[in-house]
């Protein structure tokens, strides 16, 4: 007894039985209603989606003995021979194996010739990208000016490689990713007409793990019927396709937001000991991650068959919402990363100590003074006593990780003692009060090693512009920094940012006495200079100088800007990394065996600046 695969018994063989596309069907019923049949039509879309299937009831409307409509009988002898696939007006031909020029022309010797059987002779050319730039030539002055009798329907996955030339003579239809519940339901129906006993949970895995294909779906089916020896149930659906309990999902992230990492990497060994697909089970976190967020901002949002309304409750209870998008962020990056690890287990498992052990700075949170980063949120109640025992030092951020999340340098102070050498404003130890503890006194690590240009935190940028709440640093003399050098260090101790930085940087300062300088600015943007950037550039440097600056802007085309010479700089590396290729034997030896030429400007300098 011979079995016919799903896919293949319940492809759709008229437009209503179509699933979903239905911007596709709306457009080519209203056509077929009208008579305003066109000579060429394209259809795109990835993998399974009805590319073929939705040209094939096409060519039955057409050739329909019934008269050319949206609703082709199906009953008639051309119905009937193209659902049998043997309908002689229908040539059906496989770009990716006929992909030469000959071909091609062979094709079209007969496109003069009038159609056998039905009213159009069709062309069904399927991965037409496939076919050569010769062979899109040759049907190029066919496809123009076609024959009354001849009708060309396309179908590709990748239509961006077809000419333009091609594109501009056809219709073209861009067919979509199904949803996971049309899926589902398609697949419901489909098993209760073929009385297959299944639960939900197991359709909702195959569809999900159809990305959105109709045939994957139905071929997913077709095996999960044969593993199942005729039933579908989750828990073997799950093991077939490799992919974790949905339990076990939900299990992990209650340990990501309880910080359970013992309990974690118990999970984790027992995933791996049932041979589980680790991107997959990262996959399926990113999914959870994205369900709890929603549930935060929407708490009425429906969330996905496959999770437990339940258990998307409690962690949208347990995770702070800046860590969930942490945690979200750092899944996202791991499932990127997993083709550079040594296996997929080690960079889950990296992946999830990433989740545990970085946290975000709290929102509107002050740095303390003496340097140290906050304490991180306190944690859920069975990790609550060891939060507690945390120091400043043991709860701060791995620099690594968020470098933009340290204390402002506006927050630094200078001795007045110090020379002007000295005066940097790198954030070097910090002054802190007499009450504090050693532990606060002492300056963190990753503090010492950041740059000042850098160590702005987002949420404080408001602050650093403004100066409305920021505390007078004092140190800085305006006298000082008459020259580049000494306005750059000014610019970078002030941490401008976007606009403001932009014109500091296209700008050169003239000091008249310690708090009034004129602030030339470059022609060029001096459309950026608006008066609330004026202003705030001046309260940026009346904190650093401990006093209320007197600033007046000019636009004047003055001595070289910092960014005037740093582009500067930069052309001159260029220039003598250009220079010293030239003078490499090596590209000698090139060009003289091979008669090659160096490219004008595509030389890049490998040292490091400076």
């Amino acid at each position: 007894m011979s079995y016919q695969v799903l896919a293949r018994k319940w492809r759709p063989r008229n437009f209503e039985q179509v699933i979903g596309q239905r911007h596709v069907i709306r457009a080519l019923e209203n056509a077929l209603k009208m008579g305003r049949l066109h000579h060429a039509y394209l259809f795109t879309g990835t993998r399974g989606v009805g590319k073929t299937t939705i040209a094939r009831i096409l060519a039955k409307c057409f050739n329909c003995e019934q008269g050319a409509g949206p609703a082709p009988c199906g009953e008639c002898a051309a119905c009937r021979q193209v659902d049998a696939g043997n309908f002689i007006d229908l040539i059906e031909v496989d770009a990716a194996s006929r992909t030469g020029v000959d071909d091609m022309r062979e094709l079209l010797d007969n496109v003069q010739y009038a159609s056998s059987a039905g009213r159009f002779k069709i062309y069904l050319i399927d991965e037409v990208h496939m076919l050569s730039v010769n062979s899109f030539n040759a049907l190029l002055k066919t496809l123009e000016e076609p024959p009354e009798h001849v009708k060309f329907f396309f179908a590709t996955t990748h239509p961006r490689k077809i000419p333009v030339t091609i594109l501009s003579r056809c219709l073209q239809f861009n067919l979509t990713r199904l949803p996971h519940s049309l899926i589902h339901e398609h697949l419901a129906a489909l098993l209760d007409a073929e009385n297959i006993c299944h639960d939900e949970g197991a359709l909702g895995e195959i569809a999900v793990a159809a990305e959105g294909s109709v045939r994957d779906a139905l071929s997913l089916l077709d095996q999960a019927i044969a593993y199942g020896d005729g039933e579908l149930k989750s828990s073997e659906v799950e093991a077939m396709l490799g992919l974790a309990a949905r339990q076990q999902v939900a299990d992990i992230g209650r340990c990501i937001a309880a910080r359970d990492t013992g309990k974690l990497f118990e999970l984790v060994e027992l995933a791996y000991r049932k041979a589980v697909d680790f991107e997959a089970l990262l996959k399926d976190i990113i999914a959870l991650l994205h369900q709890v967020a929603l549930r935060q901002a929407l708490p009425g949002a429906a969330i996905s068959p496959q999770l437990k309304e339940q258990d998307v409750d409690e962690l949208a209870a347990a995770i702070a919402p800046e860590d969930l998008q942490l945690c979200y962020q750092i899944a996202l990056n791991g499932k990127r990363d997993m083709a550079f690890a040594p296996d997929d287990k080690a960079a889950f498992e990296m992946t999830m100590l990433r989740m545990m052990h970085f946290t975000p700075l709290q929102a509107g949170a002050a740095a303390p003074a003496g340097g140290a980063p906050p304490q991180r949120a306190p944690a859920p109640a069975q990790n609550k006593a060891a939060a507690q025992t945390q120091t400043p030092a043991t709860a701060q951020i791995p620099a690594q990780e968020a470098p933009a999340r340290q204390a402002p340098p506006q927050t630094q102070r200078t001795s007045a003692t110090q020379t002007p050498a000295q005066q940097t404003p790198a954030p070097q130890t910090q002054r802190a009060p007499a009450a504090q503890t050693p532990a606060q006194h002492a300056p963190a690590p990753q503090a010492q090693q950041m740059p000042a240009a850098d160590g702005a935190a987002d949420d404080d940028n408001a602050g650093n512009n403004s100066g409305d709440n920021a505390a007078p640093q004092g140190g800085f003399q305006l006298a000082d920094c008459g020259d580049a050098q000494g306005w750059v260090r000014l610019i970078e101790a002030a941490g401008f940012e976007g606009p403001l930085r932009e014109i500091c940087f296209n700008s050169l300062l003239t000091p008249q006495s310690r708090t009034e300088a004129t602030l030339a600015v470059d022609a060029r943007i001096e459309g950026l200079c608006t008066p609330p950037r004026k202003e705030e550039i001046r309260q940026a440097l009346s904190r650093l100088i401990g006093a209320e600056a007197v600033l007046r802007f000019e636009t004047a085309a003055s001595d070289e800007t910092p960014a005037q010479a740093r582009k500067r700089h930069e052309l001159e590396r260029r220039r003598k990394a250009a220079l010293s290729i030239e003078k490499n034997p090596q590209v000698h030896s090139l060009k003289e065996r091979f008669n090659a030429q160096t490219i004008p400007d595509s030389t890049q300098p490998v040292e490091p600046e400076g």
